[in-house]
């Protein structure tokens, strides 16, 4: 989704807000994404050395965890670089949007669907709503039969 050069910028972007830990990064990063992204360690941790040793970022140890803080120079290289970090976060934060959307709109239509089945009794109900749909489209005056059809089809599936 980013290439290197991208994470580089938006990984010291985000230590200019604060300074953070490469686990941080990953998911701050996650979050605008709402989820869809997540860069790997084995992206994160190497960009992070790269920063470092361009003297964009300090690393301090703490315990087993490093945590970075942007330089001076990193904050040069930063705001040269502003606009194109301001676009990669705006889409990033698009494509968060848009994924909480479509987490939303799934959600509403397996809520509508009801309980699951299994596939065969999925298909079995589909093929029973496309007979019905067929039948209404034909005869609209067919509504009362086939309403009555599938209720006694549901009164048969309470019997087992």
């Amino acid at each position: 989704m980013l290439a290197q050069g991208d994470l580089r910028l938006l990984a010291l972007a985000l230590i200019a807000e604060q300074p953070r830990h490469g686990y941080e990064i990953i998911k701050v990063l996650e979050e605008k994404t709402g989820g869809w992204y997540a860069p790997s360690p084995g992206m994160v941790y190497p960009t992070l050395t790269y920063l470092e040793e361009a003297s964009y970022v300090t690393g301090q140890a703490e315990g087993s965890k490093k945590l970075y803080t942007i330089t001076e120079e990193g904050r040069a290289y930063l705001a040269e670089n502003r606009d194109f970090v301001d676009a990669v976060l705006e889409r990033l934060e698009a494509v968060g949007e848009k994924a909480e959307r479509w987490r939303h709109r799934a959600e509403r239509d397996e809520e509508a669907q009801g309980p699951r089945v299994t596939r065969l009794v999925d298909a079995a109900i589909g093929n029973l709503r496309d007979v019905a749909a067929e039948r209404f489209a034909a005869d609209t005056d067919a509504e009362a039969r086939i309403v009555d059809i599938l209720a006694r089809a549901a009164a048969e599936l309470r019997k087992i």
